[in-house]
């Protein structure tokens, strides 16, 4: 049990510590005192590694992650920092569902834009708490029952970073059904 308690403390402080610079970086970006490292990179191929870090961990959950999305979809964005919000979101569905779900990511562009949606299929967030998901250190009432180690932070950093990428941030949800996060950025 101590094993188990270390190991899923260890996991939060490198996550938290990975928010944080993340946060660093994404706010010394858009106060100037920053540099941008934007690229041109396919979107698919951000997602899928994304999904390839994340996949072990839902697998200990029996889930399964499920892509739908063409391939070369160019953004030039910070790849690193729009892994990282790939990764919270895929972290997010797999803490917030219970095992033998599925997580169902889609991406699709139309015009100038790309639209990425993950969903999950579970525990979703109380109604009354929505209007706070994406303030800093808040978390849903119900947050701590299903996922007791978090900070509040990781919507609040990944809105961050995808608006000072060009894009938006929205979640739509309700208790007992799941969760959809959507994210837009423009294509390159």
């Amino acid at each position: 049990e101590n094993a188990e308690a270390f190991t899923e403390l260890e996991t939060a402080i490198t996550r938290m510590s990975d928010l944080i610079e993340s946060l660093r970086k994404a706010t010394s970006v858009s106060e100037g005192t920053g540099k941008k490292t934007l690229q041109k990179a396919d979107l698919y191929e951000i997602i899928t590694d994304a999904i390839a870090i994340k996949e072990q961990a839902s697998q200990k959950k029996k889930q399964k992650i499920v892509l739908d999305m063409e391939q070369q979809i160019y953004v030039e964005v910070d790849r690193e920092l729009i892994e990282g919000v790939v990764m919270e979101l895929i972290d997010n569905a797999s803490s917030f569902s219970p095992e033998s779900t599925q997580i169902e990511m889609n991406a699709s562009r139309k015009g100038r834009t790309v639209t990425v949606s993950v969903k999950d299929h579970g525990y979703g967030v109380p109604a009354e708490d929505m209007s706070k998901m994406f303030r800093e250190f808040k978390r849903a009432s119900n947050a701590s029952k299903y996922k007791p180690v978090g900070n509040g932070l990781g919507l609040f950093v990944s809105r961050r970073i995808i608006e000072l990428s060009g894009g938006r941030m929205w979640l739509e949800s309700e208790e007992g059904k799941g969760t959809t996060v959507w994210f837009t950025l423009p294509v390159a």
